[in-house]
């Protein structure tokens, strides 16, 4: 069984979120490397399918949805119920996550409510058990390109 690795952000609001997906993003395009990114929602999905194709404005990140499908794409967004191979995994859901390719998995460890911050420590302690080594990232500064 290979090593899995679990980062987290700490956020406590959306501009937050949004910068800690981002950095993460972009450092595995950099990488050439696919990531998914699995979702709870339609809302959610798209949501950020725009988010990619809309920031910066100078720029954009190339990405596939169910609903807009490129196997090609470094960057796939998922829905339930999640079905990839894919060793890079960014979870937006409020579950914790068992997939057998999985490598590396990044979450973020929502501080804006009592409710967030329980969902987190579950998936936390899930993780740990299946022995994950976990390690916190620092989060981004305001996203900024340019």
């Amino acid at each position: 069984m290979s090593h899995k690795q679990m980062f987290f952000f700490s956020v406590k609001d959306a501009s937050s979120k949004v910068s800690a997906l981002l950095s993460i993003l972009d450092k595995h395009l950099v990488a050439k490397e696919s990531i998914a990114v699995l979702l709870s929602d339609e809302k959610s999905l798209h949501f950020l399918s725009e988010l990619l194709w809309t920031l910066p404005k100078e720029s954009f990140r190339p990405h596939a949805t169910p609903f807009a499908p490129c196997p090609l794409a470094l960057i796939q967004l998922y829905l339930p119920p999640f079905i990839t191979q894919m060793p890079i995994l960014f979870n937006l859901t409020p579950d914790s996550l068992d997939f057998p390719s999985m490598r590396i998995l990044y979450e973020l460890e929502d501080t804006s409510s009592p409710y967030k911050a329980a969902l987190f420590q579950k998936k936390f302690l899930h993780y740990q058990k299946q022995g994950f080594s976990i390690a916190s990232l620092s989060p981004p500064g305001p996203f900024s390109k340019g």
